[in-house]
Formats: structure tokens, sequence, C-alpha cells
């Protein structure tokens, strides 16, 4: 793809991703308000990690292994070859993920006290919260199947160039589980929260396969174990899974010793995990979505120059974005929750649980965006182990820290511990990628972030100073959450445009780069809302 090219996908992914996780925040608001941070929503959180260990490492694993595989094929014998190694792909992956289905039936009863082990002794909803939290996951179990299923026909549009369905996959998904809450909470109580995951996970294949078939392929069920190219994505996919796999083990952790403090903790960690993950994915997801496609195309050409050129380009920019973000989440995370979450079932105590636990994650999030981007830069380079080495380097510092961190901060230990896992896993990544590809261009990627963070420091200020500032010109009666929330907007438009001003005055290339993609990413909301 040329620049320009590059540009326009990152804008139309960026646009509908931010519709996409305008619905995904308006589906925590709802439950939140349904639920609150309560045993309900603990046991819901639980339930979700052991169909996530199994299914959503694969799904990750088969997107980053096919696409430089699938690339591969076209570029030497046309798209008709690719899809009938596609079509092999998922026929195999078929057959394997019932095996893995039937697999994770019959050990979730003995697993799960593993890494919720508070939840045995404690009753809720009149039984004990260990079996609720068993049943939960039944139901969300065949979910993660449609979901591993997604991420090869994420590949393939992905290669052909077909940004827009991958992107929105999880518009559907959102206003699923929405409306199977509103509809069926009050009869189903939390048990409308898993059907709706199981509803939206099956949406994935749904909305990718309407795509698929625009653009010309058609699934033929293919069985072929002796297809060269199957044999060498089951080399590759190794590797990424036990990497995915092995980053599994520091959420597991998280989880494990969240269950462990009072009620509600593992809730106010995991909403503030969901808070730092829409924060991120608003653009962080756009880019690297765009990006590794491209990288593996100049993997195949043996352009290096545009290689190095794309991963630096592609870190300022995501510097330049997030710094701000974090800066934001740091001096602003318990005004942020109070307005958006604190209602109905969301009390003051779950505000100030979130909040702190919010506040660390901001801590790690320049890292995580890093984090993002570099082992797909590995991955195009058809190298697999290395993000893998490092993703255990990192769990186990990610382990290490939550240890020390947790009885005196709580979830917030936990959250930092993430933070510090982030930026360790971030540093040696980055370290490794010059030592195998030759100079990044380090001294201008250095002289960005020193300009980001520069501006960062004087956004905290002002935010900081204005918040304390106007909030006690905020009304304390009648709609006093709407008062609350125009002060916080007001307080954070002057902090960005403070950043906005000084950033442009000091000049980062990436500054162009970025006003275009925004300018395309406006165009296609524009588009989508005419």
């Amino acid at each position: 793809m040329t620049g320009r090219e590059v540009v326009k996908a990152t804008g139309l992914v960026a646009g509908i991703t931010l519709v996409s996780k305008v619905t995904g925040f308006a589906r925590t608001l709802v439950l939140a308000d349904v639920y609150g941070a309560t045993c309900l929503t603990d046991s819901y959180v639980a339930a979700t990690v052991y169909p996530s260990v199994l299914f959503a490492g694969l799904r990750s694993a088969l997107a980053t292994s096919f696409i430089p595989l699938y690339t591969e094929v076209r570029a030497r014998d046309g798209q008709s070859q690719a899809f009938v190694f596609a079509n092999t792909v998922l026929t195999t992956l078929f057959l394997a993920l019932l095996v893995l289905l039937a697999v994770g039936f019959a050990t979730a009863l003995p697993v799960l006290p593993l890494y919720a082990p508070g939840f045995v002794s404690r009753v809720c909803l009149s039984r004990p919260q260990i079996t609720l939290t068993l049943e939960l996951t039944w139901i969300m179990l065949p979910a993660l199947l449609f979901i591993a299923l997604a991420g090869v026909q994420e590949g393939i549009l992905q290669s052909e160039r077909r940004f827009a369905a991958p992107a929105a996959v999880g518009i559907p998904q959102n206003l699923i589980l929405i409306a199977v809450i509103a509809l069926l909470a009050s009869h189903w109580s939390i048990f409308a929260a898993a059907a709706g995951s199981f509803l939206g996970g099956a949406s994935y294949v749904v909305v990718q396969g309407v795509a698929l078939r625009r653009a010309g392929f058609r699934f033929h069920p293919r069985l072929d174990f002796r297809h060269p190219d199957l044999r060498r994505m089951a080399v590759m996919v190794l590797p990424v899974f036990l990497s995915t796999f092995v980053a599994q083990a520091g959420f597991i952790v998280d989880r494990l010793l969240a269950s462990s403090l009072k009620s509600g903790s593992l809730s106010d960690l995991n909403y503030a995990l969901l808070v730092n993950g829409l924060l991120l994915s608003l653009f962080v997801t756009a880019l690297v979505t765009v990006l590794y496609p491209t990288l593996s195309r100049f993997t195949a050409q043996g352009d290096q120059p545009g290689f190095v050129s794309a991963v630096r380009r592609s870190l300022g920019v995501l510097t330049l974005v997030t710094v701000p973000v974090a800066a934001a989440v740091i001096v602003l995370a318990a005004p942020f929750v109070r307005v958006v979450f604190q209602r109905g079932a969301f009390t003051a105590t779950a505000t100030a649980g979130t909040a702190f636990a919010l506040a660390f994650l901001g801590v790690g999030l320049v890292a995580s965006a890093g984090g993002a981007l570099l082992p797909r830069a590995f991955f195009a380079l058809k190298d697999t182990r290395t993000p893998t080495l490092f993703a255990l380097i990192s769990v186990a510092v990610n382990i290490v820290a939550d240890l020390l961190l947790v009885h005196p901060l709580k979830q917030g230990g936990l959250a930092l511990g993430t933070s510090i896992a982030q930026w360790v896993f971030t540093g040696v990544m980055l370290w490794r990628l010059r030592r195998r590809v030759g100079p990044l261009g380090g001294m201008r990627l250095l002289a960005t972030v020193g300009k980001a963070l520069l501006g960062g420091a004087v956004m905290a200020g002002v935010l900081y100073v204005g918040y304390h500032a106007t909030i006690g010109l905020v009304p304390s009666a009648g709609h006093v959450v709407w008062w609350q929330g125009a002060d916080l907007v007001v307080v954070m438009a002057a902090g960005l445009a403070a950043y906005g001003v000084l950033v442009w005055r000091l000049g980062p290339e990436e500054v162009h780069y970025l006003r275009q993609v925004a300018g395309q990413g406006w165009r296609t909301l524009m588009r989508a809302g005419a």
C-alpha cells in the first residue's frame, strides 16, 4: 500500500472503530447500571476468563500467523489458490475447535477454583458463587468457537485490503448484548449477560461472512493435512499461540488475586480494564490493523527501508495520541468514573475502586500502544519466537509485581503490575527489533517522544488546576451529574488544547500524518451518518 492508501485505510478503520468503541462503552455502562460491581459481575468476569484462555489467544494467533502466509500464497499463486488455502485452514480449524470445545466443557469444573479460589466459600444468587461462575462459563464457551473462526476471516479480509468489516464486528456484538440485558435482565439476572455474550460472539462470523462473499470468497470444506502452507502455518501458529496464552497467565493471576480481595474488587479491576482498553483501541487498533498487512508486504518484497520507516512513524504517531490520553486518565480518573458510571447499582464505593485501578493503568497506556504494534512487526518478519520469549519475561514481571503490590494497593497494585510489565515488554521488543533490522531512526523517534511528554506534562498541569478550580462552581443540587460532566468536558478540552498547541509548535513529523488520518476518519463518520 502507498502512504496515501495507508492513511485512507487507517482513517476508515479509525472512524469505524470509534463507532464500535462507543457502542462498547455503552455496553459497559449498561452492565454497570444493571449489575454494578457486585458478586454477580465478579462471577460474570471470572466466567469469561476460561473461554478467553482457550479461544481468544487462538484467534489472535491465527490472525497474526495467517496473514503473512496468505499474502505470500496470493502473490505467488494468485487469489484462487489463496482462497483454497483459506478454506483448508478454516476446515481444519473448525474440527480442532470442536475438540477444544469438548475439552473446555469437561475441564471447566476442576479449573475454575484454581483461578477464583475466593468464590468457593461465597454465596451469590442463593448458590455457591463458584457454581454460578461455572454455569455462566458453560453458556459463554461456545461463543468463543465463532470468535476463533472469525480470526481467519479477519485475516482474509485484511489481506484483501477490506478493513471495514473486521473493524465493525464489535458493533453488532455490543448492540446484541445491550438488547439482551435490557430485555431479559429482570428475568434471567446475570444469565442475560452470558446469553448476550454468546449471541454477540456468533455475530462475528455472520458479519465477516457477508463481507467475504462480497470479496468473492466462498467457503467450501477442504481437508488436506498435506497442504504445505498449512504445515508452515502450524509451525508458525504454535509460538504465537504460546505467546498469547502466556500473556493470559498475567490476566489469570490478576483475576485470582482480585478474587481474594473484598467482594466487588474483581469487578472494579475489570471496569478499569474495559475503560483502558476502550481508550487504547480508539486509535491504536486502527493503525495496527492497517499496518500489519502492509508490513507483511514490505517483507515479502524485501523492502527493509519501507518496513523500518513504517514502524518508526507508527510508533511516533501512537506516542502522540496516547500521551494526552494517559495524562487525562491519571489526573481525572475519579471524576470520569463518577460521571460515567455512578448510577443504578454502581455505587460511590465502586467508583472509588474503579478509579483507583484506572489511574494505575494509565501509567502503562503509552507502553501498551507500542506493545500492540511491535509483535506484529516480528510476525511480519515470520519471527514468532521472539515475541513469545519476551511475553514470558513480561508475564514473569507482571506476576512478581502483582504479588508485591496487591496487598498495599489492592486492585490498584494489580493494575500497576500490568503497567510495569507493559513497559518492560515494549522496551525489550524495541531493543530486539533494532538488533534484527538495524537502526530505527531512534533520535527522530526520541525527539517525538520528548515533545509528546513535554506536552503531556503541561496538559496534566492544566487538567489538575482546571478541575480543582472549577469543581467548586458546580451546583450541588438538581442534575448534578450533568454539571459535573460539563465541567469535565470543559477542563479536558482546555488540557487537550494546551497539548495540541504545544506539540504543534514543536512540530514532530508525525503531526502531518496524524492530521491526514483524523481527516479521513472524520469523513468516514460523516458518510456513515449521511
